[in-house]
């Protein structure tokens, strides 16, 4: 009897302790579902703090740049306004065309006032004509309807830019414009966006640009290649100065203003040089060229120029080109503002001989030139160059260690080339060009090339990731991109430009005058 109550006892403790283990091991269960919830708490509370942050940050972002530039709007009106009555009471006019001048000043000083308090859109515009195409957008001429103001205006697709890893070139652009206030930088006006669309509202410079230029003179002279190089020296380092680097310098961003001078804008339309670099990479049988020189004759000079003849009107295409990028560029080992001299280099090649040095018939071929420059950057013997003009553009086509400029701007306007050139006057665009392009009127635009006048919001687009479409939707990547310049009107522009016009309408009233006397 005992052996069995001690059994039984002994099955009751083991009983309770099963029961004791298993109720510990739900209460730690417990314990730790409850820790599982605390954290999950505590990263949800980490992403809105995160997202909280984020948002301060762009409203702080907006508010400074709102203020900032309702202060400066304040000054320059007041400033802008002392300026015109300064310059209109020098010229000694007659107190009724003192009287309409003054009036016609600020009956737009007021309606450009009324749009710097507006909010933007894209109907507020009316595209005129497209003057450039590109991989991201358009560049259209339009005209803003309620001031009759006429404007280059960039559309960049926004899809597009994130998918290409665009989004931070299109802000640097927009910064860029918005920091560099003076008349070798296009000037930007005003920058807004919608749904889809980023849109740049930039002074329409209506000679065209130098791309086009070359198209039509095939070569130019010494004496024009040392003017818009000169010219393009101090446009490039007004960008230097303030901290930029310009990283794709072509013809194509140089655009020719109706007095003849030159004018540094970048239209970003075309690939970048890293999409480049991967594609020819990505390519088949990949690999750098023997190192031999190309023949050096008039035959292969015009085969040459054939191929990039054609390659120059793809320039505004999706296809992009890497003729001008700086080789230092492609080795991905860093590069400084000295990429944009060897830029400047292959520009001056080809406005003297017509066609750049590394130029071919594919991407893939002028890619492998470029990395091996020093086998191909030749000089053709069947035109005339002086020595001086040799000699700079191999000291620019070099390696970024032997490159002038590696100690300032000044380096390379010291070079014999531009011994004859008075730089002041250059800076001071006071220079005579040798060409003046014709412009019959603000919407001219015979200086570029011909594109078909239709926009289509559809055209080409590829779809997005789900994770990039809603980054689109957030809108978070394009936060702060909004910008009004203080006001468009040059107060002694406006002047000599209405007294301009006032003779001409005086010239035709006499003429019709002096027609109905003979009659």
């Amino acid at each position: 009897m005992s052996f069995f109550r001690i059994g039984k006892r002994n099955k009751k403790k083991n009983k309770k302790e099963i029961q004791l283990k298993e109720q510990q091991k739900l209460k730690e269960q417990k314990k730790q579902s409850e820790k599982e919830k605390e954290k999950e708490k505590e990263k949800e509370v980490v992403k809105t703090n995160e997202y909280t942050i984020k948002k301060s940050k762009e409203t702080k972002q907006y508010l400074e740049t709102y203020f900032s530039n309702l202060n400066k709007s304040s000054l320059e009106r007041m400033k802008r306004r002392r300026e015109f009555e300064e310059n209109l009471k020098s010229q000694n006019l007659p107190k009724k065309e003192y009287s309409r001048i003054r009036d016609e000043f600020y009956k737009k000083e007021n309606a450009q006032n009324r749009l710097k308090t507006k909010k933007l859109q894209a109907s507020d515009f009316e595209i005129l004509k497209i003057i450039g195409k590109g991989a991201f957008g358009i560049v259209s001429l339009a005209r803003e309807k309620s001031t009759g103001d006429v404007y280059a205006m960039k559309i960049l697709n926004k899809q597009k830019m994130i998918k290409q890893g665009q989004v931070d070139h299109a802000k640097t652009e927009r910064d860029l414009m918005v920091t560099i206030d003076n008349p070798w930088i296009v000037t930007l006006y005003y920058s807004f966006q919608d749904e889809n669309y980023l849109y740049l509202i930039m002074d329409y410079i209506a000679g065209g640009d130098m791309m086009t230029h070359l198209i039509k003179r095939e070569i130019l002279s010494e004496e024009e290649t040392k003017f818009y190089i000169a010219e393009t020296i101090v446009a490039v380092s007004t960008v230097h100065q303030m901290g930029f680097i310009h990283r794709d310098l072509k013809p194509d961003n140089l655009l020719i203003d109706k007095r003849g001078h030159i004018t540094l804008t970048d239209f970003g339309l075309s690939k970048g040089y890293k999409s480049i670099r991967k594609e020819m990479e990505e390519e088949k049988e990949f690999k750098i060229p023997e190192k031999k020189k190309h023949k050096n004759s008039t035959t292969n000079k015009k085969l040459r120029q054939k191929a990039w003849k054609a390659r120059r009107k793809l320039a505004y295409s999706t296809v992009g080109t890497p003729d001008y990028i700086a080789i230092e560029i492609f080795w991905r080992k860093g590069y400084s503002e000295t990429c944009d001299w060897w830029s400047l280099g292959v520009i001056m090649f080809e406005m003297i001989f017509g066609f750049p040095p590394f130029a071919s018939e594919s991407r893939r071929e002028t890619f492998q030139m470029i990395l091996n420059w020093k086998e191909y950057l030749i000089f053709p013997e069947d035109i005339y160059v002086s020595d001086e003009a040799k000699d700079l553009i191999s000291k620019l086509v070099c390696s970024p260690k032997d490159r002038l400029g590696n100690n300032g701007v000044q380096e390379i306007k010291n070079h014999p080339f531009f011994n004859d050139i008075d730089w002041d006057l250059v800076e001071k665009r006071q220079k005579e060009p040798l060409y003046i392009p014709e412009v019959s009127g603000i919407t001219d635009t015979r200086h570029f090339e011909d594109f078909e006048d239709e926009f289509s919001s559809d055209e080409d687009d590829s779809l997005l990731s789900d994770e990039d479409q809603k980054q689109l939707e957030k809108q978070d990547q394009f936060a702060g991109y909004t910008y009004k310049r203080v006001n468009k009107q040059r107060p002694k522009v406006f002047i000599q430009e209405w007294l301009t016009n006032f003779e001409q309408n005086e010239k035709k009233k006499k003429k019709v005058r002096v027609k109905k006397k003979k009659k």
